[in-house]
């Protein structure tokens, strides 16, 4: 399978992921990395340009919003139960990117999803703690 065949450690391990490559790993050789376009879409009208990085993670990640205009903004974060355990921002932000910060500390290992609204769009995010 291509797990063996690439020799990485344990990218499959859903308790410890390690994607380093053995020492005898195909990897390190430059022949074995193919370059690929980058592919450029438009964003649904009801999408936002969101993501958070880093994901899993262990004690806090970033979280980052581009708006094409003025918005009206929340940004909420719930459990797996769906209960509302931190709201990051309630307000107007300006045109461009935004970049807030989610500190897990003292939250149980698990599941947590980012819950943004920008005016009449919305957009979750899943997001793995495991400290």
């Amino acid at each position: 399978d291509a797990q063996d065949d690439a020799k990485i450690s344990a990218p499959f391990n859903y308790g410890a992921f390690d994607f380093q490559p053995l020492p005898n790993s195909p990897v390190f050789n430059a022949s074995y990395w193919a370059v690929t376009p980058v592919i450029e879409f438009e964003l649904a009208d009801q999408e936002l340009d969101l993501r958070n990085y880093p994901n899993p993670f262990s004690d806090y990640t970033n979280i980052e919003l581009s708006l094409t205009e003025k918005s009206f903004v929340k940004i909420q974060v719930y459990n797996i139960s769906g209960k509302m355990v931190s709201e990051i921002y309630n307000g107007d932000l300006y045109k461009g990117t935004h970049k807030f910060e989610f500190n897990a500390d003292g939250m149980p290992n698990g599941l947590y999803f980012t819950k943004v609204l920008a005016d009449n769009k919305s957009q979750t995010l899943k997001m793995l703690l495991n400290k």
